[in-house]
Parts: C-alpha cells; structure tokens; sequence
C-alpha cells in the first residue's frame, strides 16, 4: 500500500504501477468531498468578509446618525438672567462656552457690554452679577440686531449685526475676535460677503454641516423697511462662509448661498402655526389707528394656509441669534427657533405689531442643506415657554421674542427678556430643554 498527497493506491500493476483498488476509489471520492465542502466554507468566509468591508453588512457597527425632531426636546425650567438692572429687558445674544471645563454663558446687555455668567447652583435660581464684562464698543462689531457665537475649539468670539431701520445699503459683515481674560480683546478680525446685505446675516456663525463648507451664518427674517438695502429675508437665510484666518481681515468673500427667502415677493419660508396676515394687502385701510375687525382681503397675497397646509412667515416673523447645530453622535440636525406673530398681524401706526408671539422649533435635515436654496425643515412645532406675556406687541426687537439660543452639555438653552405684566419685566429668562441622545 502507498500513500500519495493523502490518496491510498495499494495494488501494483507491474509496468503500470499502483492502482487504485475499490477501496482507494472511496478514498478518493471521500477527499474530493471534503475539500469541496472547504472550498465553499472558504469562498462563503472570501465573501462576507468583503461585505463587511463594503458595509453591506456590518457586524458591531454603530448606527448612522437619525435626524433630530422636536420630541426629542424637554423642557426642564428656567432660570432668571438679570445682569444689567432693568436695562436686563433690552439684552441680546446668547453663546456659551467652557472655562476650565466649567460651563459659562455669553450675554449682550444694552449699551455694547459683553457679560460672562455661570449658572445658580439650582434651576428656578437667578443670577445678577457678571463674572467678568468686555466693552465691545470700540470694536465696531455691534449694531441694532446682533448674533453672537463662541467657538470655543479655537477660542474667539464670532459677531454678526445689522441696523434695523434703514435704506442704505451695508455688505453683510462678520467679526472676529478673543477675550481676554482682562476685559480686552484682541486679534479683531472682519470679513464681508459679497452681494449679500447684512439683514440677512444678523443670527450669527455655526460650524458646517455641510462638506467643503467652513461655517454657515444667517439665520433670517424681517427687519424694518424690509424692501430696502438689499431686502431682508421673509423665510430662513444660511450662507457658507470661509476660515477667517484664511483671508486678509477686511477683505469680501464669496459665500455660498444655502438658504436664502430674500426675493420675498415670491417666495417666503414656512411656519407650522397659521397667522392671520394683513400685511399683504389683507386690510385696506391705510395706516390705520385700530386693529382690523375683519378677516383678511380675499385678493390679499400670502395667506395661510398654503397648498400644503403650512403657514407662511410674515413680516414680523424672525429667527434672531437661534441657529445650532445639534450633534449628539446618534442624532443630529441644524435647528432654529421662529419668533412669530400669531393671530392677527397688521400694520398700525406705522409699524407691524402682533396680536400675540408664538415660538416654532425648525430643524433642517443636514444632508439636504445646499440642494436647493428654498429648502423647508424636515420637521416643525409650535411650543410655549412660562411667562411670556400673550399680549399685543409692535416692532421688530428681541424683547419678548427668543433672541437667542445655544446648545452646551446635551442641553439647548433659549433667552428671552422682558415684556409687561410677567416676571422678566426687567429680566432675562434662560430656559434649558435637554437634548435625547
């Protein structure tokens, strides 16, 4: 009997040497079938494992991240921000940022001074001193309707601004700059956009979600003489925006345009709340003394409902200094806060007022930021906060609007101040909703 690479041949043929015997045959076939079975074992293991690198299949694999929608907001309470005595109504802007891994916030007070806080120890607390204060003045970085942003990766303060009132043009600017921890600032930096007003720009800076792009800044909504200066946005404004450092300070940029609702004549962005609108040629009464009694012109333009059952923004309508983006690592998404008119919204004595203020959470699905300039968010709702007043309020001011938004530590934070007959008369109120993970 011999053996030869696992094969038995035992019986020899003289010249013809070994043959197989029946038993050997068995052998053979019995082998044959094993190293069958083994090679689709192996071929199966070739396949899956190119699969795996693929991402066909994905064994252990985190989840891609889902989009975030307003349910996955809570209210957890307030506490009260009064930082400038009862000019504390009259405060703008919010940012936080981390100071010795302790949370701190940003506040703008009347008058140009910039106001550093902490938290009280509880909600429902209040705090009333600044841990420290810059006078931005100098910087020529304010105006009537400021956004304001901390990155705190590279330690700066990002400024946008805009004059409410006004039919001179103003490119859209954007600052730069660090505190230091003495109440100066320094590395003052600027950059303008081309061919883009500054009234669409008054919300502030965010880090991309969009590849390729820096930042994003925007936000949008109304400002006075809304047909001058280049036109306010009546819907939501995001435009992309370069590294500061990247470019001369001073010099204008490109940026490109994300969201923009400026040719508002025919188109404006949309709201989930429905506003009976008589700015639009809904009353005829030229400048009228009283509120309209009526239901609005059927003839007039923009009234809500539209074709899809939403509402349009109207003139009173803006997103202030509320743009985030909300990366959890399992959700994510760019969302903003809509200060609204709701009910009747007319004009009266020479400016808009509001039968009462609604607030609308919009969160925009990032992986379609930039496909289309008139985007809509992916989803909306109508939300209330304790103490804000429902009564009638003319202009176009942050007071007892949300002026303000920023997301730190898993929680959004929105600032809201003053407003007659509620307990933020002369004060802010910083209301906090975590964010599910």
């Amino acid at each position: 009997m011999r053996h030869w690479n696992g094969t038995v041949f035992d019986a020899w043929t003289g010249s013809s040497g070994w043959r197989w015997t029946e038993a050997g045959a068995a052998d053979v076939m019995s082998r044959t079938h094993q190293n069958f079975r083994k090679g689709l074992l192996d071929m199966k293991r070739f396949i899956i494992m190119g699969l795996v690198v693929l991402g066909t299949v994905t064994p252990g694999r985190a989840q891609s991240p889902t989009l975030l929608t307003p349910d996955d907001f809570t209210y957890q309470g307030a506490y009260m921000v009064a930082l400038n005595g009862d000019n504390s109504t009259y405060g703008q802007g919010l940012a936080s940022r981390h100071v010795n891994g302790e949370l701190r916030f940003l506040h703008l007070a009347l008058n140009g001074r910039l106001d550093e806080f902490r938290l009280p120890a509880a909600l429902g607390g209040k705090v009333s001193t600044p841990i420290r204060s810059w006078d931005l003045r100098h910087t020529g970085a304010l105006d009537d309707l400021d956004g304001i942003w901390f990155e705190d990766g590279k330690n700066r303060l990002w400024i946008t601004s805009a004059t409410d009132y006004t039919s001179d043009y103003e490119a859209a600017h954007i600052y730069t700059m660090t505190l230091n921890d003495n109440g100066t600032v320094a590395n003052l930096r600027s950059m303008r956009l081309k061919n883009i007003p500054e009234r669409r720009v008054y919300g502030g800076v965010q880090p991309s979600p969009i590849p390729g792009c820096a930042y994003v800044a925007g936000w949008g909504g109304y400002t006075s003489l809304v047909m001058n200066a280049g036109n306010a946005s009546v819907g939501p404004t995001m435009y992309c925006v370069p590294e500061p450092e990247s470019v001369a300070s001073g010099a204008t940029v490109s940026a490109k345009v994300v969201l923009d609702a400026a040719d508002y004549q025919s188109h404006r962005g949309v709201r989930k709340t429905l506003p009976l609108n008589y700015y639009d040629g809904g009353d005829p009464r030229p400048n009228p003394a009283t509120p309209p009694t009526s239901l609005p012109e059927k003839s007039a333009g923009w009234l809500s409902p539209n074709k899809q059952g939403l509402g349009w923004m109207v003139m009173s309508d803006s997103y202030y200094n509320t743009g985030m983006w909300i990366d959890t690592g399992a959700k994510r998404g760019f969302v903003m806060v809509l200060s609204a008119c709701g009910g009747k919204c007319y004009y009266m004595s020479s400016s808009v007022w509001s039968e009462k203020r609604v607030f609308e959470w919009h969160i925009f699905d990032p992986a379609k930021l930039g496909s289309n300039p008139r985007l809509t968010p992916a989803s909306m709702a109508e939300f209330t906060l304790p103490d804000r007043s429902p009564d009638p309020m003319s202009g176009n001011t942050t007071v007892r609007n949300i002026g303000a938004a920023t997301y730190a530590d898993g929680s959004i934070y929105l600032i809201s101040c003053g407003g007659d007959k509620t307990v933020y008369q002369y004060a802010c109120g910083l209301f906090k909703f975590a964010v599910a993970k």
